[in-house]
């Protein structure tokens, strides 16, 4: 096999249409994931040091609600910065934080209904964000 190599300053943006349609997919994919997880499978170890599968879903979840939601994102970033500040950490670690610990408290199904719910509109808040 052979592999061509690219420079990434060679690569072309995404458009906002496409990248859209590509979120659209990977929201899809995440869905079907999460609902093929067994109940083992959501205290198993990630690659995120410290994290396990749910603490991953919880934090998607959270993203999920901010992008469909832009007071929800103001709200987790006021959190997040004060946290940061606090702690002498980054923002966005924070904010990943912020997301495990909100819902720390969930079950297994109640982070996978949530996600469902919610796809459709931080799909929709995603695409009416500027393009940047």
């Amino acid at each position: 096999m052979i592999i061509e190599m690219v420079d990434v300053v060679d690569i072309p943006p995404l458009e906002h249409d496409e990248a859209m349609a590509r979120a659209a997919i990977g929201y899809d994919r995440l869905l079907d994931v999460v609902d093929s997880l067994l109940p083992d499978d959501w205290s198993e170890g990630t690659d995120c040091t410290g994290w396990d599968v749910k603490d991953v879903v919880a934090h998607l979840l959270g993203w999920m609600e901010a992008n469909a939601d832009p007071a929800e994102a103001g709200r987790q970033l006021a959190v997040a910065s004060r946290t940061a500040q606090e702690q002498g950490i980054l923002r966005l670690d924070a904010q990943t934080g912020l997301h495990v610990r909100e819902h720390a408290h969930w079950s297994p199904a109640e982070l996978t209904a949530a996600m469902h719910e919610r796809a459709g509109r931080a799909l929709a808040g995603r695409t009416a964000a500027p393009a940047e």
